[in-house]
């Protein structure tokens, strides 16, 4: 690796696809200091934000998801790859990566199939057994497939697979919670771990649930979720947040398992 390194992890738009990039980011810095990174994805709040906490530059294309719409909607779809390739081809001009990641996330369809019509080496990576349409389409055109299972559907046997497992990110310093409940909860409670959770899929308990709940989740969740009759709401308070994850990460240190 060169000191003029230059990597472009592309994709993102949730915790699922963005971490594991982070992750790849931060282990390429301490391989080589020098190396320059940037992420192109969505402008979406969450992603931006994100990746500027982990101190890397973010670029935003125009991308729309094509899965599980209408007709009208993957028509702007279909226009929308056209308008992020051309995005993606100005940025890898400027840019000028010796490499491009795909982590996921169908913002990251037009810089990856920009940069293989580039000659520009690729790669993806799937951090699920069940790839999405993304990756799917992106397998045909990469030169590396690295898979978190062996077993990973559809990928498992093809040649340019490498399983390496789900990239873990360095974590910050533990920091102490702004929140009083975690304190109230004795160390030889059990204690439920729940993650997940970045889209409106309702999440609720039933009424034989007695012990504490930790559940780390976006807002948009935490505003679904359902409790068993007689329990409290969650509120932002009680319920920590995908933000930089320190605080859930002191919390986490802190439980007993």
């Amino acid at each position: 690796m060169t000191d003029r390194f230059h990597v472009i992890i592309a994709g993102g738009k949730t915790g699922g696809h963005l971490f594991p990039g982070i992750a790849v980011a931060q282990a390429l810095k301490r391989k080589q200091p020098t190396t320059q990174i940037r992420f192109v994805g969505t402008n979406a709040p969450f992603e931006t934000q994100t990746v500027k906490t982990y101190g890397f530059d973010h670029l935003s294309i125009f991308s729309r998801p094509l899965k599980g719409r209408s007709l009208v909607q993957k028509l702007t779809g279909t226009a929308a790859i056209l308008v992020s390739l051309a995005q993606s081809f100005w940025i890898l001009w400027r840019f000028k990566p010796d490499f491009v990641l795909g982590v996921g996330g169908y913002s990251s369809f037009a810089v990856v199939l920009a940069a293989w019509l580039l000659r520009v080496p690729t790669a993806i990576q799937e951090q699920n057994a069940f790839p999405g349409i993304t990756n799917r389409m992106l397998a045909r055109f990469c030169t590396t497939i690295f898979t978190a299972f062996e077993s990973t559907r559809g990928f498992s046997e093809n040649p340019k697979t490498v399983v390496t497992g789900n990239p873990v990110r360095e974590q910050g310093a533990a920091v102490p919670t702004e929140t009083s409940w975690i304190s109230d909860i004795d160390s030889t409670d059990f204690v439920l771990l729940v993650t997940g959770g970045s889209r409106e899929h309702p999440v609720s308990t039933g009424p034989w649930w007695t012990w504490p709940l930790a559940w780390q989740t976006s807002r948009i969740c935490l505003s679904s979720f359902r409790p068993a009759p007689g329990m409290t709401s969650l509120s932002e308070n009680s319920c920590s947040r995908w933000v930089s994850g320190q605080k859930f990460s002191h919390f986490f240190q802190t439980c007993p398992f």
